[in-house]
Parts: C-alpha cells; structure tokens; sequence
C-alpha cells in the first residue's frame, strides 16, 4: 500500500492503514504500508505522529520514509549521483515519485504496488468504506481468463495475459483544473491538447478535454471491465501494479504533469487495456490548485505536458514490441528507441513550444504574462527537455540494476516488519 507525499496528510495516512486492515483481514496476503514522504517541518513532524499513532495489526507493517531515509536507501541501491539526483530531485516530478514507490517497494519485498495519493478519500456505501484493495486483490495476481471466469464474463483477447495493472478511476473535481484556460478560451484549450495526440489520429476536442474531467459515478454495486477501450480511465490514485513495475520505470521528468502514466499508457497504445473497477476514489485539494499563487505553476506543468507528449509518442511506437505475445515485457525496445529520441522530437518541440506561446500570447491576464515568459525562457525550455530526454535514457539503461539491488538490500537487511522507520 503506497502513498507519496509532500505535505501533510494525517487523514490520508489514517485511512491508507485502514484499507492495509481491511486487506489482511479478507485475503490472505501481507501488508506493507509505505510513505515515500518529502515533506519537511511541521508537515513532516505531523505525519510522523500519525504513524505513530497507527495500532500495531498482525499481518501489517509500516515504512515510513522521510527525505533523508530515501537519499540513503537510494545510495544503497546506487552508487550513481546522477540517478540519486534524478529519482530525488529538489524540484516536483510525479515520475521520480512513482519510480521511489516501485524501487522501495521492492526493497521491502512486495510483489505487488497498490498506489494512491495524499490528496484524495475514499468513497462511502451503506456507511463503509469503498476500498479499492477489495476490487484489486482478487484480480491482480490472475490472468485475464481467471479473471473472466470470476466475472462470469467472455474471456477477452489475449486472455493468457496478466494483469498488470488494476485499477479505478475518481469522483469529485479533477488534478488537473483547466477550468481558467476554458473560461479565457476554449478552442485554445483544445488546440494545446490536440498538440498531445500523435500525428496521423484525429480526437476532437472535447474528448481531450474529458479526459481531465470526473465522468466516474458513485459506487453502488461492484462493476469490472476486462477490456474495452472506449471505457479506459484509470487514475494513479486509485492504481495496482504487478510485474510491471518489476520491467518499465516511469520517466522522472519536472515540473509537469503526465509522466507517471507511462506505463499505464504504454499499454494502451500497445491495445492491452487494464482490468477496470468502479470503486472510484474521491479528489480532493482543487482549492488549492486554484489559488491565485499556484495556478502558474501548474499551467506551466501543463505546456512542458505537452512538451513531454512528444516524448512519449516517439517511444510509444514500440509499445507493441514492449508487450510480447508470449506475455513478457521488454525493456529493450524502449532503450532502442530512445537513443535517437531527442533529435527526431527536437522539431516538433520547438514547434509546438512555438505555438503555445503564440496562443498564450492572444489571452488577457496570467496566461498572456505565462506566453512571455515561454518566449524569454525559450531556450531553456528547450535545453530542459534535451536533458529530461537523456535522463530517461540513463534511467531506462540502469533500471533492472536498481529494481534488483533494491530487493537484494532489503534481503540482507532483513528488517524487523513492524519498525516503522519514522
């Protein structure tokens, strides 16, 4: 059970460790609960006494990991700085986030990763809690054919398949609010988020604009998709992973949004879609995403968004490649795609960079001051993605060393389950 953080989340903690309960208490399996915290001061310090003040449960451990912990684990697990800066980096990337979660969990023996967010609750049916974990477990570690014989559904393609990742979506408002870009200007809204969509494939607008959106319902009754992608919706909050977490890190790339839903949409452009639930997590924190302060910042992590989708498209045309009919997953594709990645994205990047200052340019307010300062800061952007793009591609080269270090570290440690490494 993984949770990362940067701020406080007492609440989030409370509930993370009652979900662990509610698991070891209806299957038979073991919990870990881990805190990837980044926090600092008083966050820190409130974080830590909610852990403190979990009960102690068979069956349950709890690592909770603040900045300095992950810095020494991770120069266990490798002795390069580089990678150590690039998985901890002291600016926001959801992707270094994600791959810590991966690399620890690892470390404490986990077979599979069941990720959700600080900023987020559970739903409530008949006065209980509606915990993922109880959609997740009986599938996860199944096949797509066990799958479809629980569900009394039709086995769907590739049924020998894994399941890889399970998971849900979220009710309430959205991550991402691009409500004050749609009020300045709607047809520029789309026009940046068709940027994102690979060359040669028409989406209209307004189904990219959906896709940032809640279209979840509330959860009556339990209600499972095997694989149907015009339903796709899967979010990092409310997301298990098995396996291949083990074969494909996530990019570390700053300061955007997106790069943590690699994996996630590697395979669906690969057309293997994951096994979806209906138990829906409830977002929460939109206020502040809206203050006044923040909304530069995360408009600018929405234009490098679109920086990165050039990325990420360019790899994607080995997603077929990466997930084998004999239902392996290879990392090689992706090391050889990736080599020639920024020279063969460069012109688009600039493009596209090009056309979203333009556009920012013709709106009032924020967004006309966000459009010079693409312009100023043009070359750095650029320069930001040539190295975001050669990071990757160290990171992608080292992972299989790192995954299987952080498991042997945690081997010979062999860690008392109940410390809480606080």
């Amino acid at each position: 059970m993984a949770l990362p953080t940067n701020r406080a989340c007492a609440n989030a903690i409370t509930d993370l460790y009652r979900e662990a309960e509610y698991a070891v208490r209806h299957f038979p399996v073991a919990a870990s609960v881990l805190i990837v915290d980044t926090s600092t001061d008083s966050a820190l310090a409130a974080n830590r006494a909610a852990v403190n003040k979990l009960p102690r449960t068979d069956g349950i451990s709890v690592a909770h990991l603040d900045n300095n912990t992950q810095v020494s684990l991770l120069l266990q697990i490798t002795t390069e700085p580089s990678l150590v800066r690039q998985l901890l980096p002291e600016t926001c990337s959801y992707g270094a986030a994600t791959n810590r979660l991966f690399l620890f969990a690892n470390w404490l023996g986990c077979q599979s990763v069941h990720r959700r967010d600080s900023d987020s609750r559970y739903q409530r049916c008949d006065q209980d809690a509606v915990y993922p974990i109880a959609a997740e477990l009986p599938h996860i570690f199944c096949d797509k054919l066990e799958s479809s014989w629980m569900l009394e559904q039709p086995p769907p393609a590739r049924a020998l398949e894994p399941n890889w990742i399970v998971g849900g979506s979220f009710i309430g408002p959205p991550s991402v609010d691009l409500s004050g870009l749609k009020q300045a200007s709607r047809s520029i809204l789309a026009k940046l988020l068709k940027l994102t969509v690979p060359d040669g494939i028409e989406i209209p607008g307004d189904v990219l604009l959906r896709r940032f959106d809640s279209v979840a319902e509330p959860h009556l009754v339990d209600e499972f998709t095997l694989q149907d992608h015009a339903k796709f919706r899967v979010d990092l909050c409310n997301i298990a992973f098995r396996d291949i977490q083990q074969h494909l890190p996530v990019p570390n790339i700053t300061d955007t949004i997106g790069s943590d839903y690699f994996s996630l949409e590697l395979l669906r452009r690969a057309g293997r879609v994951p096994v979806m639930h209906n138990r829906h997590i409830v977002n929460q924190y939109l206020d502040n995403r809206q203050a006044e302060q923040s909304q530069p910042i995360y408009q600018r992590r929405l234009v490098n968004y679109v920086l990165y989708m050039c990325l990420f498209n360019w790899l994607a045309k080995a997603a077929t490649s990466v997930f084998t009919d004999a239902h392996e997953i290879r990392l090689q594709p992706l090391r050889d795609r990736i080599g020639a990645a920024y020279d063969e994205t460069r012109a688009q990047v600039e493009n596209h960079l090009d056309q979203m200052t333009a556009w920012h340019l013709t709106l009032p307010g924020m967004y006309r001051e966000m459009g010079r300062t693409l312009r100023t800061r043009r070359n750095p952007i650029l320069t930001w993605y040539k190295e975001e793009v050669k990071q990757f591609e160290a990171l992608l080269g080292a992972w299989p060393t790192l995954m299987l270090r952080a498991r042997e570290l945690g081997s010979a440690m062999a860690v008392d389950p109940m410390d809480r490494y606080a």
